[in-house]
């Protein structure tokens, strides 16, 4: 966050007016001060050539616009961006290099009374003794990253092959699932966001058929030309209209069934079987669902779970309103 706000203050700030400070310390910023600007916005040198054969009036409104659009920037980020929070701030202790530091073992004890739910308070006080034989530890942390570093650490084992630290792995495990936080779900609404704007007809199954192929496409990095193409696909691209219309037909003749049945004394049997048709409909689609959620489980894809979260509920909702019909079919039969 701080190497980010750095960055777009030096395309238009003097680099004594933000280089000392860092975290809190940005807040106190002053982007929209004049006394802090640089004489000349930085734009690129492609743009620089762009505007070589400008006017100097043209050059000049192009530079107050990006010095502008600079400070709306950062002052938006300012705004945003938590920089006063000290649990972020903490979180340096996880650094390899921080090891030996005396105000990481300060910053460690914070983490963990904040963090109940692992660690109970009565327990600190271990999993202090814990660190402090930890940074004793004598550890290889040149070109390690983060995850690299810790997982040395909980590969550490004592003489009867329990581990080494183990409040300090459980704390620890628990610490560095925050810097990711839920970014991926995140990501997975606001496709099916943009998904329920831009499209007209939208029921379950082209929510699914969508985030399936968006799932599938990033294997590729997203480029369509490295996706390959093999008979057993091109067998299912031309089975797949006809399959859609036999799913069309069959949801048209169930609902002829009903306007039917809405008009006429319908047979007890048949509207039984049309109820335990759409039992197992549902129990098919519930099925699947936990197909999907299990493939994106081992394979770690959140779209795929994500699909089968939904086609579950789906699936959930048809077979209790189903099973409520049968019910209420059976009791009518019984009469």
């Amino acid at each position: 966050m701080v190497a980010l706000v750095h960055k777009l203050c030096g395309r238009f700030m003097k680099v004594e007016s933000y280089n000392p400070k860092t975290g809190k310390d940005l807040l106190l910023l002053q982007p929209s001060s004049s006394v802090n600007w640089k004489s000349k916005v930085e734009v690129g040198e492609d743009t620089e050539a762009a505007m070589a054969s400008w006017e100097a009036a043209e050059k000049r409104a192009f530079r107050l616009g990006a010095r502008s659009f600079y400070i709306k920037c950062t002052e938006y980020l300012l705004s945003r961006l938590p920089l006063d929070n000290t649990n972020l701030e903490s979180l340096h202790c996880l650094h390899p290099d921080a090891q030996g530091r005396e105000t990481s073992a300060c910053d460690l004890r914070l983490l963990a009374a904040r963090l109940p739910q692992v660690i109970e308070a009565s327990k600190i006080s271990a999993l202090m003794d814990e660190f402090t034989l930890f940074q004793l530890e004598p550890i290889e942390t040149f070109s390690l990253s983060v995850d690299q570093h810790w997982q040395k650490v909980f590969e550490l084992k004592k003489a009867d092959g329990s581990a080494k630290y183990p409040l300090l792995c459980k704390v620890i495990k628990a610490l560095l699932c925050i810097p990711h936080g839920n970014a991926d779900l995140e990501r997975g609404f606001s496709e099916n966001r943009r998904m329920l704007l831009e499209r007209a007809r939208l029921t379950i199954h082209n929510v699914n058929g969508i985030r399936q192929i968006l799932s599938h496409a990033k294997r590729f990095g997203g480029d369509p030309s490295k996706f390959v193409v093999t008979p057993t696909i091109i067998k299912a691209v031309q089975g797949s209209s006809k399959r859609y219309r036999e799913r069309i037909a069959a949801e048209e003749s169930v609902a002829k069934r009903r306007c039917t049945d809405s008009s006429k004394s319908p047979e007890k049997d048949d509207a039984e079987q049309a109820v335990q048709a759409e039992v197992e409909t549902a129990k098919k689609m519930i099925c699947n669902a936990e197909l999907l959620i299990g493939r994106g489980v081992k394979s770690k894809d959140f779209g795929d779970i994500e699909s089968g979260h939904s086609l579950l509920a789906e699936g959930k909702s048809r077979l209790a309103s189903a099973l409520a019909k049968l019910t209420c079919a059976k009791k009518r039969s019984a009469t």
